[in-house]
């Protein structure tokens, strides 16, 4: 609760940009990553491998910059994240791909001049999560329907029964999420606009679902959803510039009466 705390208080405090705006940058953004489970539970750990998947974001960024050396960014972003899970017989596996609607949010402290920036930043990074869809390797499947075909299933968030081996039912799911996000990049001008490289860490603090939440329909599979996600990703944003100040004061004198 303390971690938080801190971040939504961080989340708070960073607007005070946005608030003494004097240029905007607003522009489309793409981008690919790399993600993982962590899980607490030590056992499962050590009876698991899990691995690193690949996934993407796409979407808008936004940057109120408020002085020569502050600014606030903002992403809305549709994108997917993965993990890969491999048991001790390493026949048994399962690839899940987690899709989201994300809005990051960092306080960014910028560092060069108008020929070439490079920044860092920090703050919360909320996600709601859309679905879920996933392949699953598992011997005890020939057991019970004699094939070795890998089975495709769809993760739905409902607390009735499952109405087929292909649906995974997530009961108690935590659709909205709170990460915190670690960045740093360059800006770099184009003409008069700019293109912005950014690298960023994020600390997935919320766990995709709660320990009574159902999960798998097969009871000798152990799997849940009682992990948090965490990301690397780079990402490029081609940024249209506004000054707002001279947007603001078009037409009016800056000179003082006397």
């Amino acid at each position: 609760m303390i971690i938080m705390r801190n971040i939504l208080l961080l989340f708070f405090v960073g607007f005070s940009p946005v608030i003494l705006a004097q240029k905007l940058m607003v522009g489309p953004m793409v981008g690919g990553s790399i993600s993982a489970p962590l899980y607490d539970d030590s056992e499962f750990k050590n009876r698991h491998t899990i691995h690193f998947m690949p996934g993407f974001q796409t979407g808008i960024t936004t940057i109120w910059q408020a002085s020569s050396k502050f600014a606030l960014s903002h992403d809305l972003y549709y994108g997917q994240e993965g993990k890969k899970i491999t048991g001790e017989n390493e026949q048994t596996n399962f690839r899940e791909y987690h899709h989201y609607v994300g809005v990051p949010i960092a306080l960014r402290v910028v560092f060069g001049n108008d020929r070439f920036k490079y920044y860092g930043g920090l703050g919360p990074n909320i996600k709601y999560w859309l679905k879920s869809n996933g392949r699953a390797n598992l011997p005890e499947l020939y057991e019970i329907y004699e094939t070795f075909d890998p089975l495709d299933y769809t993760l739905r968030f409902s607390d009735g029964a499952a109405s087929s081996r292909e649906v995974f039912l997530v009961s108690q799911p935590n659709r909205f999420q709170l990460g915190l996000d670690i960045s740093g990049g360059l800006m770099v001008p184009i003409k008069h606009q700019w293109l912005s490289v950014d690298l960023r860490y994020t600390w997935g603090h919320t766990n995709m679902a709660k320990p009574e939440s159902t999960y798998t329909p097969f009871a000798f599979y152990e799997g849940n959803l009682v992990h948090t996600q965490h990301s690397l990703q780079l990402s490029c944003a081609y940024l249209f510039s506004f000054d707002l100040f001279e947007m603001t004061h078009k037409g009016k004198s800056t000179k003082k009466v006397k």
